[in-house]
């Protein structure tokens, strides 16, 4: 009696109709067929669903790998900039020194002329050692002078 009543329809509890040569008549083979169609179509979506999920994980996997090499270019062209500039401020600095050297040589060149060189000066400084021991000698010779005077 049980299996009657699994095979009843709305709770008729009359045995089906002979199926007449037909399987899909019986209505055991219409709700697994049901069923089957059902899980198919769930199965197709949940297939097409996790398509997609691992198609716009890619897309994002390769955006990402595209910003990153974005940045590592623009990080590059900072890097450049940066170099630029410490070069060209090191080349500003170095014309300058180099500016200031040339000034001071001129101004050491028209010093030279106007004092009469570097040999002229040594030649005054000669000079003035032998006038010093000249006097040297000529104090001491005064000094014996006045001694003998008081004497």
């Amino acid at each position: 009696m049980n299996t009657l009543f699994l095979f009843s329809h709305c709770g008729n509890h009359f045995l089906p109709p002979p199926f007449e040569g037909c399987v899909f008549n019986h209505p055991a083979v219409m709700s697994c067929l049901i069923w089957a169609l059902v899980v198919i179509i769930l199965s197709v979506i949940v297939s097409c669903y996790l398509k997609k999920l691992a198609q716009i994980k890619k897309e994002i996997a390769v955006a990402a790998q595209e910003y990153e090499l974005a940045m590592k270019e623009k990080n590059f062209e900072q890097e450049k900039y940066w170099y630029e500039e410490k070069k060209k401020a090191k080349d500003e600095e170095l014309a300058r020194k180099i500016r200031e050297y040339n000034e001071l040589t001129i101004h050491l060149k028209i010093l030279e002329k106007v004092t009469g060189g570097g040999k002229d000066i040594e030649d005054l400084k000669k000079a003035l050692e032998e006038m010093k021991k000249n006097y040297e000698s000529l104090d001491g010779e005064i000094e014996q002078i006045i001694i003998k005077k008081k004497q």
